[in-house]
């Protein structure tokens, strides 16, 4: 089993060695690291370069947007299995492990994803707790599972056959994805396959992550995804 592992980056000078050095500090190290620069003007670029030595490959995507940017690493992928994290993520050793055993133990599962907890205080002491509510709810008003951004895999053939609406701003990106996948096969929420990952976004302005992030949910859960 092929393994790729795909990061969308805009100015992640600061974390971006961090979470190439855990993808290859991994019990089963992946067979492929994408780094998809998406208009970074920052050091990210010069960072990513410098791991070329190690198998990591930079992309450059000059459309801007998270999703595009994923989309990018996603057809240039080569894995059977693709997964896909955050540039200021930390992977623990066993995360490629555990999914590339959970997709040959479950031949008919499409996708799956899996908790996160928070790098930074106060939030790192909720450990999992946040996105497994978020996941809860959310899933049981769509009636499947849900990715959780940071922390997703799917079989390559799947991306294929899906026309995830990637240019839209006003709904998260991953919920989209999730909802596409979920219209042709099974997706799965696997509580052992966990990562940790940056809450700056909610630490740094609370407030306007609440609401524009609860008007995006809206979005998503009124969305009636065809492929």
């Amino acid at each position: 089993m092929y393994i790729s592992v795909i990061i969308p980056a805009y100015n992640e000078e600061e974390s971006i060695a961090r979470v190439i050095d855990s993808l290859l500090n991994q019990t089963r190290v992946p067979d492929e690291i994408l780094i998809i620069n998406n208009n970074s003007i920052d050091k990210t670029k010069e960072i990513a370069l410098s791991y070329q030595s190690k198998g990591v490959r930079m992309i450059n995507e000059h459309e801007q947007g998270l999703a595009v940017a994923r989309d990018r690493g996603f057809r240039e992928a080569k894995g059977d299995i693709i997964c896909r994290t955050d540039a200021d993520s930390i992977i623990p050793s066993n995360w490629i492990s555990a999914i590339g055993l959970f997709f040959a133990n479950n031949p008919q599962t499409i996708a799956l994803s899996g908790p996160i907890s928070y790098i930074e205080p106060p939030l790192k002491y909720l450990g999992a707790l946040p996105s497994l509510v978020y996941e809860w709810v959310v899933s049981h008003k769509l009636k499947h599972p849900v990715f959780i951004g940071p922390n997703m895999a799917l079989r390559k053939g799947v991306f294929n056959k899906i026309k995830p609406c990637s240019h839209r701003l006003d709904i998260h990106e991953d919920i989209d994805l999730s909802q596409h996948l979920a219209l042709i096969g099974d997706i799965r929420f696997v509580s052992g396959v966990h990562i940790t990952t940056s809450g700056r976004r909610i630490i740094n302005n609370p407030g306007d992550f609440a609401i524009r992030y609860s008007k995006m949910l809206h979005n998503n859960l009124l969305h009636k995804p065809t492929n």
